[in-house]
């Protein structure tokens, strides 16, 4: 996960391409309730990419050291 600004973060998922892969990887996302603005799945080769925008705001901040 990469901050995307103050309000916004943008979280990349990459995993082995094979049937069930995209229903796998939603399935293990949607428990995080994620406050998604946009997404995305892109092949590339024999991987799958889930890259999405989320709010900050929805996710627990770890205090900055």
């Amino acid at each position: 996960m990469s901050e995307s600004g103050k309000t916004m973060a943008m979280v990349s998922v990459r995993c082995s391409r094979g049937r069930g892969a995209v229903s796998r990887v939603c399935r293990v996302l949607e428990p995080l309730r994620l406050g998604v603005v946009t997404a995305t799945i892109a092949a590339a080769g024999d991987t799958l990419v889930h890259t999405m925008v989320v709010e900050v705001s929805s996710l627990q901040r770890q205090p900055t050291a």
